[in-house]
């Protein structure tokens, strides 16, 4: 009986014939007297709705009801309002498009997918779904509102994994949001997606969009966070040297120091003097250093503090917590050590293909001496070690300094254990946040 009433609701208002019912409920293998059960349904049917809803008329029955109380029908029809008002009324079209995204309750007609018509039916209402979302997700954009439509754009990509314009606009509106290496990770997938699966390059619309983020500077985020937050670590900017000029590599050691204990944090780092003076040490002579420790040993400032009074034009911090997939890593080391100006020359060269984002990292790092602070590996250790590897040996002027609660195991590294603050430290930090 439901599925009779979804049958109907597909075509409310319009008289379906008794064989298309008959075809679109049993398909190949019809009961027996199929004439006589659809009756049977629509008897039923009647009971449950009420008199004068399921009438029988010469071509068929009908779903006497207005269309606007059938959300399928609802839903085409504010979806086509709105993409006429798209251009010439924006505001009215994002209105008209929320309106029917609220309509969704979950995928079209779940709970029928044994029914002959209704894969069919739901794949039609799905892809309007997803035509919908996008264009939300345009208007948005255009509204400088990038953040609206993510959840909505990656719910279409889960349904939908290869789907190029979605995955376009989901890129675009991370980087407008400041999110530049997810951006990059989410096209950097899909790439990789339609290689394998369906052995073809990305289309226009992922083209587009790679080259928009490559060349657009990244916004950074506007939306402050929920809850307060500890002081600032040191910034990774200029750090002068006493003449006044920017710092910067000296021969094959990383040089140019203020005294150690000199951090430009906006609040003071206490009873790691030790540390930072063993640690320039080390990574004068060392390729790979790695901070271990527990979870809030201070891991994260320690590298920071020591960074901030090296050379900070050879710099970067690529700070890796906010990753959940390791396929995400070459996409945001990129971003982190700016390689977008090398990929666009490589990109403008005609008849070449681009490289992938390994092969551009590995392009970015070589290009020129420079320290990689990799923060927080501990949740993809194994494949930070294999990256992190992979590019001490194609760039024998990189050096790393990681934080994480276990090693990398590369050879060649060495390890730097953090622990707890001595007890007359941990008391003089605690006296002083009290004062603060």
């Amino acid at each position: 009986m439901r599925g009779l009433l979804a049958r109907l609701s597909l075509d409310v208002g319009r008289p379906v014939a008794v064989s298309t019912l008959v075809d679109d409920l049993w398909g190949a293998a019809p009961p027996d007297g199929a004439g006589a059960a659809l009756q049977a349904l629509v008897s039923r049917l009647r009971r449950a709705l009420g008199p004068g809803l399921v009438r029988y008329e010469p071509a068929g029955y009908r779903l006497a009801l207005p269309p606007e109380h059938v959300d399928a029908a609802q839903f085409t029809a504010l979806t086509t309002a709105a993409r006429r008002a798209e251009t010439t009324a924006p505001a009215t079209a994002r209105s008209l498009l929320a309106e029917a995204a609220a309509l969704w309750r979950g995928p079209a007609l779940a709970d029928l997918t044994e029914l002959p018509f209704a894969p069919a039916a739901a794949d039609r209402l799905a892809e309007q779904r997803a035509l919908a979302v996008e264009s939300a997700a345009r208007l948005a954009l255009a509204d400088g509102e990038p953040d609206a439509e993510l959840a909505a754009l990656r719910d279409v990509l889960a349904d939908q994994p290869l789907r190029e314009p979605a995955a376009a606009l989901l890129a675009r509106s991370l980087h407008a949001a400041g999110r530049r290496a997810d951006a990059l990770a989410v096209l950097d997938q899909l790439r990789a997606a339609l290689a394998d699966q369906l052995g073809v390059d990305p289309g226009p619309d992922l083209t587009a969009a790679h080259l928009h983020i490559l060349r657009t500077p990244p916004t950074p985020a506007r939306t402050p966070p929920a809850a307060p937050v500890p002081p600032p670590a040191p910034h990774l900017g200029e750090s002068l040297d006493s003449a006044g000029r920017v710092a910067g590599f000296r021969g094959p050691g990383l040089g140019a120091r203020r005294h150690p204990g000199l951090g430009p944090g906006l609040s003071s780092f206490v009873g790691r003097d030790t540390d930072l003076r063993r640690l320039h040490a080390v990574l004068d002579d060392a390729r790979l250093v790695t901070l271990t420790g527990p979870g809030g040993a201070g891991k994260t400032r320690l590298a920071r503090e020591t960074v901030a009074t090296l050379g900070a034009d050879r710099v970067r911090l690529a700070e890796l917590a906010p990753l959940a997939d390791a396929a995400a890593l070459p996409a945001a080391l990129l971003a982190a050590v700016g390689g977008g100006e090398l990929v666009l020359r490589t990109q403008d060269r005609p008849g070449e293909n681009p490289p992938d984002s390994t092969e551009r990292l590995v392009a970015a790092v070589s290009s020129r001496p420079l320290l990689l602070v990799l923060d927080n590996c501990e949740h993809l250790v194994h494949d930070v070690a294999e990256l992190a590897e992979h590019l001490l040996l194609r760039a024998p002027e990189l050096r790393i300094l990681a934080t994480s609660r276990e090693p990398l195991g590369i050879p060649g590294e060495r390890l730097h254990p953090v622990d707890a603050l001595a007890e007359a430290d941990a008391v003089g930090l605690l006296t002083e946040r009290a004062r603060a």
